[in-house]
């Protein structure tokens, strides 16, 4: 995922959409996201297989995604977690 994140900072997917960008590379860049994600997405289904499965639907066929919405629930950091007591 840490290669995902360095492409997305040096192609930038969001200016190569803009009016005359390179709708040939945006789709590269993203194709090439999805990859990653979905791999990562097998590696979290080993050890938590409800979260997993829910990324890899998130991918959906792999022609149209869907619209995005999480996985988890967002941590409330104002209270403390049973582990820390």
């Amino acid at each position: 995922m840490d290669s995902a994140n360095r492409l997305v900072s040096a192609e930038r997917p969001w200016e190569l959409v803009r009016e005359g960008g390179d709708a040939r590379r945006f789709d590269d860049v993203l194709s090439s996201i999805v990859v990653a994600r979905r791999a990562v997405a097998r590696e979290v289904e080993l050890f938590l297989p409800h979260g997993g499965t829910r990324l890899l639907a998130q991918l959906g066929d792999g022609s149209t995604l869907p619209p995005p919405s999480p996985v988890f629930p967002r941590l409330d950091r104002r209270f403390p977690s049973a582990a820390q007591g």
